[in-house]
């Protein structure tokens, strides 16, 4: 193992690493929010940052992400994340295995699978240095991106039900933001239920195929945020809707596969004001986490009543949420972080 690991201290995390192997090309951060409720489990992800304070940054938003998920969830597991820099210095497999063998040595304090930029290749390589895999094939479930864009839909259906009065997606326009593995599945899943589908992706190919298959049709991907329909459902990265754009939103719900898509909780606030329903995204996008943590910390091969269950889940939250007159964002973080809490008194 030639990987070299530095302690970086944050307050609110358990542990944060700054990971260097000089020979492959190697530079990124593990993140471990919390193991409060069990070990942490977060993607991989390769992606090409500005530097390294928005890697850490996109490394630490999404690890606390993880841990909300798997709270609210109710899985006995915790949240973290790996994040790497994509470059042409970079000797992928070599920094694959190099990775791998060093998640080993920690012992279990983190599982990691794919992310943005990390392939089912390069979980593979991965997995031949280390038994630290919380993702990847579950017997009898198939895939498991299906099933993120499953509880996504469960999400949206009451979304679709607070906003307009009921869960039925028939006949209602649904802008998708990017149609990788979750995303098709998920435009799949609305074309199968009559929906009308609006895309948008970088890739020509992808949107092409949107539009035999599915006749959706196909916006710039500058434009799909404020697109007129009823639904916007970010599937790409995040930090795509803003103070500044959320009040351009033309759709009156918002529910997606994509991590941290708001900018901020002052995006939250201003989408709240102007009564658009904005599904938090560790909610419903909780559906391939369930899956992987009940199998690879469990050996549960049927979850899919407790991915199912995030429909009656986000019910309750948007319930809270018009009650009290805020937005679901913050009620779903207090509910997490509650159980957190919890745990935390009774270790």
């Amino acid at each position: 193992m030639s990987i070299s690991a530095r302690e970086v201290s944050v307050a609110g995390y358990e542990r944060v690493l700054a990971l260097e192997d000089a020979a492959c090309g190697l530079r990124g951060y593990l993140v471990v929010h919390s193991t409060t409720l069990g070990p942490a489990l977060g993607g991989t992800r390769l992606w090409r940052y500005a530097g390294d304070e928005a890697m850490l940054a996109d490394g630490l938003a999404l690890g606390r992400a993880m841990t909300l998920k798997a709270a609210l969830a109710e899985l006995a597991a915790g949240g973290g994340k790996i994040v790497l820099q994509d470059s042409v210095a970079l000797e992928r497999e070599a920094a694959l295995r190099a990775l791998g063998q060093f998640l080993e040595s920690l012992g279990g304090l983190i599982y990691t699978g794919p992310d943005v930029g990390f392939t089912a290749r390069d979980l593979e390589i991965v997995r031949q240095e280390t038994r630290f895999i919380s993702c990847g094939t579950v017997p009898g479930v198939g895939s498991l991106d299906y099933w993120t864009a499953f509880g996504v839909w469960q999400g949206m259906q009451a979304g679709l039900e607070a906003a307009f009065g009921t869960p039925e997606a028939g006949g209602r326009s649904v802008a998708v933001q990017g149609l990788g593995s979750v995303g098709w599945e998920l435009a799949r899943l609305l074309h199968q239920h009559g929906a009308r589908l609006l895309v948008a992706d970088l890739d020509a190919n992808k949107v092409a195929r949107a539009r035999e298959e599915f006749g959706a049709t196909v916006v710039p991907p500058e434009e799909i945020v404020e697109s007129a329909a009823d639904v916007f459902a970010p599937c790409a990265l995040g930090g795509v809707l803003t103070v500044e754009n959320a009040g351009a939103v033309k759709a009156r719900v918002i529910a997606g596969s994509a991590n941290n898509p708001l900018a901020d909780i002052d995006a939250a606030w201003e989408l709240h004001r102007r009564g658009i329903v904005c599904l938090p995204d560790f909610l419903i996008n909780a559906g391939a986490l369930i899956m992987g943590a009940n199998y690879y910390l469990g050996g549960r091969t049927d979850s899919a009543a407790q991915v199912e269950a995030i429909f009656a889940r986000a019910q309750r939250i948007l319930a809270q949420a018009r009650a009290q007159q805020r937005p679901p964002q913050l009620i779903a973080e207090e509910l997490a972080l509650a159980r957190l809490e919890q745990a935390g008194r009774e270790v």
